[in-house]
């Protein structure tokens, strides 16, 4: 349980390159509100799709995060530490380097430090269940995702350094040895968010049926895959780059839509569909930690989605460690 605060304040600091930018990405880069938020709502509907029917599922997403008919009631809201965040440009995609000259962007530099607050609007300590549920969407989104352009592929990856009104949170200020302790707490951390959002929901998880494709992304054993593997990265911008020279050995529309460039035997698709892969880095003591979640859902096109279990296949099992949900 949360303290009775109504009040959770993150402290985190950025593992690589966070390209989070306004309406224009050429513009600065900036720590934007809205842009967390946005981040958190998809992972609370992905933490709460297994334990809430969709319309009421919609109606509790929009009690917290708002919608274009009510405002939300959870105020997001970002401060620097120390003095700590700078700016700079960096390469979105790093695996390219005769395209570097295109590729730079303005982003906040890992190391970067600064606070997320989530608060009840307005503020009141007997309603602690809305920043309750959202600290663990933005737990989730912290341990499993990224912020801002290239999110999916590493860039915007951050790390807890502490939380105030979460006691219970594990991979705050952790150096982590190996993937296998890293494994442990990602697997330990959705333990205890899912075991909230089935609290608030008051009934446990609705299990798909196996023929089932979900209809958006839910962290739910039918439907998704977590696992974390080893990069040999010396730096941020190393590990970014081998990731994603991992990943263009697997090019296919499975990996999300548009698909622009064809690899053999298959046809340039057109439509739209985020890619199901999320790749996040997390520092180890030597190297980086890589952790890969696959969220199964419906494509609106058939897609050969054995191709992403054929991705985490690639590294041999004793190399990775699957984490249950």
């Amino acid at each position: 349980m949360m303290t009775q605060t109504g009040k959770v304040v993150f402290s985190v600091v950025a593992t690589t390159a966070t390209f989070m930018h306004g309406a224009d990405p050429k513009n600065s880069a900036e720590l934007r509100p809205p842009s967390i938020k946005g981040v958190m709502r998809y992972w609370f509907r992905a933490l709460a799709g297994a334990y809430y029917p969709t319309n009421k599922l919609k109606e509790y997403e929009a009690d917290i995060f708002g919608s274009t008919d009510t405002g939300a009631k959870l105020i997001v809201r970002i401060a620097e530490r120390d003095n700590s965040v700078s700016f700079d440009n960096k390469y979105l995609l790093p695996h390219k380097p005769e395209n570097r000259h295109k590729s730079p962007s303005d982003a906040l530099l890992s190391g970067s430090q600064f606070d997320i607050t989530l608060q009840n609007y307005p503020p009141s300590p007997t309603q602690s269940d809305l920043p309750e549920a959202a600290s663990w969407a933005l737990w989730t989104a912290i341990n499993l995702g990224g912020f801002g352009q290239r999110a999916r592929r590493g860039a915007g990856s951050l790390r807890l350094t502490q939380i105030a009104g979460l006691p219970e949170a594990p991979m705050v200020n952790q150096n982590y040895q190996n993937i296998k302790e890293v494994a442990q707490d990602i697997e330990q951390g959705l333990q205890r968010a899912r075991a909230v959002i089935a609290r608030l929901a008051g009934s446990p998880a609705k299990p798909l049926k196996l023929n089932d494709v979900a209809d958006f992304p839910i962290l739910d054993k039918t439907c998704a895959i977590i696992q974390v593997t080893k990069l040999t990265g010396r730096n941020e911008e190393e590990a970014r780059a081998q990731l994603m020279k991992e990943l263009h050995n697997y090019k296919n529309p499975a990996f999300g839509l548009p698909y622009m460039i064809p690899a053999a035997g298959d046809h340039s698709l057109n439509g739209r569909h985020a890619s199901p892969l999320h790749l996040h880095l997390i520092p180890l003591a030597s190297g980086f930690a890589l952790v890969q979640t696959v969220l199964f859902s419906r494509f609106d096109i058939p897609v050969d989605q054995a191709k992403l279990e054929q991705y985490l296949d690639r590294v041999p099992s004793t190399e990775r460690e699957r984490i249950s949900l």
